[in-house]
């Protein structure tokens, strides 16, 4: 088992009223080929979810089983995916169990 993975989510809309952050352990994914249509249907291995009102954004995975993933994250309004950020994360490699995430711009 791996440490649990603490994830600053950087550059959410202001009207985003959801963040979703998850951990897929899949190899045959990359994130170069998500989409913001398709991202909701991913199966995630962990996700953790904050949503407006809230006062922290930094959103904690729990202990991962695998050291090698991606760590995924979208912000929502009304349902519908605004943002989306990815990053594929070996834990050998982190000096600290904590990544920030930049989402992208729409």
């Amino acid at each position: 088992m791996f440490r649990p993975l603490e994830v600053d989510v950087q550059g959410l809309l202001p009207d985003a009223d959801a963040l979703v952050v998850g951990w897929v352990e899949s190899p045959d994914l990359i994130c170069g080929e998500l989409e913001l249509a398709t991202v909701r249907s991913l199966t995630l291995d962990a996700s953790a979810r904050w949503e407006a009102g809230e006062e922290a954004r930094r959103l904690r995975l729990p202990q991962a089983e695998s050291g090698e993933g991606l760590v995924i994250a979208y912000s929502e309004r009304g349902g519908e995916v605004l943002q989306l950020g990815c990053v594929a994360v070996r834990y050998e490699d982190a000096e600290r169990p904590e990544l920030t995430l930049v989402l992208s711009t729409p």
